[in-house]
């Protein structure tokens, strides 16, 4: 090979090159961004609507159906969810793959912006964004003050929250839980009647004044000017003394103030008033470095005087989490590679061959990180994952050239002579096999745009350039070093122990050969074994439910993800009937009372609490500086015997709470069941039907109640004929009611820099009663005021807490908690026990999505899989110029899976996206060592030796380096698989594992068993032979 003459007969040359990848590579090191995960931009899309005041009916048919229907015509959209709360909208447009986000994003407004006409006039700040990783917080944590005023919201501002805002790489800063102000304009029943003024003359007034219009331009002095009509309020003055009519001003039937609002929700952290933070990066930025940087700032504000007692707890930190989880993987590959270089020394006895192959580890290494920072990639768990991966396999390569050099050198060649005749043996085989390794990511390529495929695809790039690169150094590097530093006179003494190895693996090599179809048959009990091990209890086959018996428990459990260490427990409290915002936080201070006296027994952090009218919740926070001492499925199992216990509440449920809001896929949070249709009625009845027909099924844990109704909705029934006579529309009739009752927004008023909301609002709007409404005046056309209750009926109608519509359909959700993590298993078993419910034309139910993120994750791994297995059959294929030898190669890889099996089950571990990727790796790694083995054996039996002897000899021969590449990867993982336990080692273990074990039945398989596997069918092939000859004789 031409490369090998250059490297070896140019060493200056060679030298430099490689220094000069390693100053790249040191370079680049501290310019690749630092992240706990990889960007993942979703295909996904979401629009926030806040609509305040209104109910979820309301929402629902004025705002959520419009926009699901005007989206609706456009390509590229795959699902369509809707969520509809008291006073707020939720819309989820989940794309198709091929789908251009930015594009997507544009067509959505567009279309929104067509049908604004048809939504409520009063309408404002909705949000549509792309959702992304970016938008995630970098920091999130909550803000205490020692005394609850109102102005502590102008001290966030003005000394937190701006300041923050100018540290490079921060996009935001958001709080949540201010009393923002605004300018309330307060009027007053009595006064309007007494005047002859009606509502909605006070809001046309304010409207019409309150506007700055653009009148087009002039010509002055040779020069064109635009011209501008300013309009807009300046203070509240002009307000108060904004004409009506011609004899009434705004101050006579309205008081004007200036008021905090109270907030979405209340929160508190450990019984004390908090602000919860979000600080959110720019797309470029380093998250390690900005959240550094936050945090100085954060400390040095507080140091204001201003702020005296103002305290910030941290309760998540991307850079935390990031460097914890890199410090502990950069250990685990500083541990891997000194156990790799303690498995080469004491293999070849020979510090300075083992500092050659040692070498190829820090110099592929620098080559890959230039690669990755040329190609935008990240320093992450996965990336970094894949770098440790490859430290033992870094040395793969170089560990199969030496070997190859050290005989030919053990030959009596010289070191330079045994550095080019070794390297160009084997450079044809370790090409190959590298091929081989990389080629089972390329399916990958072909995989739908999942979170999933992201991981894969990133993985699966490092280790593709970590291994390109020990290649190159194996083939140029190595025979250089080789060349220039083993002694001339070769060691030919191998280690005792080896010896002793070599001769029981020869006697138990012949011992296979003399029993073959012994041997096959014991291989095959194995992979069976492994088989039903992974798939027990195998619930397709129905086995159990024929039987009336309960499935046991899976021996290895499936999931799609591996979950993070969960550091929070929430519980949800909900109230049967709507009470004041009073009477639900006194019931929740009773529970933050009950949780803070377990604080110090169960290790809590912190006890935190979100309190709303439309949703309540208590955090129980465990600290992210150490392992807890107990694990948030222990405490969320104390929290409820601690509440069945103490809580005893008539028309108030407290349960684990799980999230309803929707989302991308991959992170939509809880599991459930859908029940859809176009009546929302006969949906829930439904879903109560088979709600009863899921009790049963062993494998959930839970079915939680359905949630129909949360309170009760007055309606107004206005007689369409009698308001005629009384000079009404309804629509007039709609809006004065509204702007009584709930109030509406008129524009905003500047007060320096801060813009504040105009608010218009009847006195006590909020706290009106049935009777008020009923004796409420409205004025007609003809000036005269009518009681409302003249031409209308009233009637209390109850309402959901929230509605769900999935593509359209009004949608039941059914929470379920599973027992164990294997969906796949589940949705087997509710399929079974719903088989035989039959619903309707129009209505259906449908798994939730969680259950098809988990099994299209599993089947996409799994149809890479396949698809790697026949891409390195085709490589070897053409390699040997033969479909006989890569048929008996590929007979490792079923082998190498009860090594999988074995290691998942014996730790405990899922099989999930990462160990499949593992699985999908050992696809292309374990097959190597067999070529080199097939191809050693091929030149023996071509230097003549007999088929018998062929097998011994050349197993016996690269039985070295087989041991040696297995152990030094193995060796190279085992901290990973076996560390701490830490948020990142939950993602990144299952991996380790699966690799390990792979390739330690690997490793005893592939010099015995492929001999054995060898013989039979190349015996097979020579009987086959003989009886097509005689009958073409015949």
């Amino acid at each position: 090979m031409k490369i090998v003459d250059s490297a070896v007969n140019r060493p200056i040359t060679t030298y430099m090159i490689y220094a000069f990848m390693a100053v790249l590579g040191a370079v680049a090191i501290p310019k690749i961004p630092l992240e706990f995960m990889p960007q993942m931009d979703a295909p996904f899309i979401e629009i926030h609507i806040p609509y305040e005041g209104a109910s979820p009916v309301e929402v629902c048919e004025q705002i959520a159906e419009p926009i699901e229907e005007a989206i609706a015509v456009l390509p590229g959209i795959k699902k369509v969810h809707s969520r509809c709360r008291p006073g707020y909208v939720y819309v989820g447009i989940e794309l198709s793959p091929s789908a251009k986000m930015d594009y997507m994003v544009l067509d959505v407004q567009e279309r929104i912006d067509a049908i604004r006409e048809d939504l409520p006039s009063d309408l404002r700040n909705m949000m549509i964004n792309k959702f992304d990783t970016e938008q995630i917080p970098i920091i999130m944590g909550a803000i205490t003050f020692p005394e609850d005023r109102p102005e502590n919201n102008d001290l966030l501002d003005r000394f937190v929250l701006r300041p923050l805002k100018t540290v490079d790489g921060v996009a935001a800063v958001n709080v949540e839980g201010l009393e923002e102000r605004r300018v309330l304009v307060e009027m007053d029943e009595n006064k309007l009647t007494r005047y002859g003024v009606n509502i909605i003359q006070v809001f046309d007034a304010l409207i019409s004044a309150n506007s700055t219009l653009s009148a087009g331009s002039v010509s002055y002095a040779e020069l064109k000017h635009n011209v501008r009509i300013v309009g807009e309020f300046k203070d509240v003055e002009e307000i108060k003394s904004l004409p009506v009519t011609d004899k009434v001003r705004i101050r006579d039937v309205a008081e004007v103030k200036v008021e905090y609002v109270r907030p979405f929700f209340i929160g508190r952290l450990n019984k004390d008033r908090a602000y919860i933070l979000m600080v959110l990066k720019e797309s470029d930025a380093n998250v390690v470095d900005v959240s550094q940087e936050v945090k100085r700032k954060i400390g040095e504000l507080l140091e204001n005087p201003m702020l005296k007692g103002v305290q910030l707890k941290v309760w998540f930190d991307q850079s935390r989490e990031i460097l914890t989880s890199i410090d502990i993987l950069r250990q685990n590959g500083v541990e891997g590679a000194a156990l790799a270089f303690i498995v080469l020394l004491i293999f070849l006895k020979n510090f300075r061959a083992t500092s050659i192959i040692a070498f190829a580890i820090p110099t592929s290494i620098l080559i890959t990180i230039t690669g990755m920072y040329f190609i935008g990639l990240s320093f992450n768990i996965i990336t970094l994952s894949s770098l440790i991966l490859g430290v033992g396999m870094l040395v793969d390569n170089a560990i199969v050239v030496l070997e190859a050099i050290d005989l030919r050198h053990r030959g009596g060649l010289s070191a330079v002579d045994a550095a080019r005749e070794g390297s160009k043996e084997v450079g044809l085989a370790i090409t190959a096999s590298t091929s081989t390794t990389i080629i089972v990511f390329l399916p990958l390529i072909f995989t739908e745009q999942t979170q999933s495929s992201i991981l894969m695809k990133q993985f699966g790039g490092v280790l593709s350039l970590s291994i390109t690169s020990s290649l190159v150094v194996s083939l140029t590097l190595i025979p250089l070093l080789a060349s220039r530093f083993l002694k001339e006179t070769a060691t030919h003494d191998l280690p005792r122990w080896y010896v002793r190895l070599s001769s029981f693996f020869e006697w138990l090599l012949r011992l296979g050969l003399a029993r073959r179809r012994t041997t096959v048959a014991i291989m095959t009990t194995f992979f069976i074994g492994a088989l039903l091990i992974f798939f027990w209890p195998m619930p397709w086959t129905g086995i159990w439910t024929s039987r009336d018996l309960n499935p046991p428990d899976p021996l290895i459990e499936k999931e799609a993800v591996p979950q993070a260490l969960i550091r929070m427990v929430r519980f949800s409290v909900k109230f049967e009937h709507k009470p004041p915002l009073a009477e639900i936080d006194a019931r929740m201070t009773e529970l933050e009372d009950l949780f803070m006296s377990k604080k110090d027994e169960w290790d809590l952090d912190t006890v935190a609490a979100i309190v709303s009218e439309q949703f309540t919740r208590i955090l129980l926070v465990l600290p992210d500086d150490r392992m807890p001492k107990y694990t948030a499925k222990e405490i969320e199992e104390m929290g409820k015997a601690l509440l069945k216990e103490n809580i005893n509440w008539a028309g108030i449920t407290i349960e684990s709470a799980d999230d309803q809001m929707g989302g991308p896929p991959g992170m939509r949070g809880s599991t459930s069941i859908k029940v859809r249709g176009p009546d929302a009625g006969q949906v829930y009845s439904f879903a109560e039907q088979i709600r009863k027909r899921l009790l049963p099924v062993p494998g959930l844990k839970e079915i939680k109640p359905i949630e129909r109704t949360g309170e009760e909705e007055l309606h107004v029934m206005v007689d369409r004929d009698l308001a005629r006579q009384y000079g009404f529309e309804t629509s007039q009739i709609a809006m004065a009611i509204s702007y009584a009752v709930r109030g509406v927004p008129v524009g905003q008023i500047h007060f320096g820099d801060s813009p504040l909301d105009i608010f218009i609002q009847v006195r006590d709007a909020e706290h009106k009663n049935l009777a008020q409404l009923r004796s409420m005046n409205i004025q007609n056309l003809r000036g005269q005021f009518i009681p409302l209750n003249n031409f209308s009926d009233f009637k209390l109608i109850p309402i959901p807490q929230m509605i769900v519509r999935d593509n359209r359909l009004n949608t039941v959700r059914i929470p379920i908690v599973p027992k164990g993590k294997d969906l796949r298993q589940l949705s087997v078993e509710i399929n079974q026990a719903l088989q035989n419910f039959k619903l309707p034309m129009g209505y259906s139910w449908v798994l939730g999505e969680e259950f098809e993120d988990a099994t299209g994750d599993l089947k996409t791994i799994g149809l890479a899989i396949i698809l790697a297995m026949a891409l390195v059959l085709i490589i070897m294929t053409a390699q040997f110029e033969s479909f006989f030898l890569p048929f008996i190669i590929m007979f490792e890889l079923p082998f190498t899976m009860i090594g999988v099996v074995l290691g998942l089950f014996l730790t405990g571990s899922t099989f999930n996206v990462l160990s499949g990727t593992g699985c999908l790796l050992l696809v292309g790694v374990v097959v190597n060592n067999a070529i080199v083995l097939v191809d050693h054996v091929n030149n023996l039996r071509k230097k003549g030796y007999s088929q018998r002897e062929s097998l011994i000899q050349g197993s016996k021969d690269r039985l070295r380096p087989i041991m040696m590449t297995a152990l030094t990867t193995i060796m190279g993982l085992l901290p990973m698989a076996l560390g701490s336990n830490d948020t990142g080692r939950m993602m990144y273990s299952p991996l380790a594992i699966a690799v390990l074990g792979g390739l330690a039945a690997s490793t005893f398989l592939t010099p015995f068993v492929i001999p054995v596997i060898y013989s039979m069918f190349d015996g097979l092939i020579v009987r086959l032979r003989r009886v097509w000859d005689q009958f073409r004789e015949a």
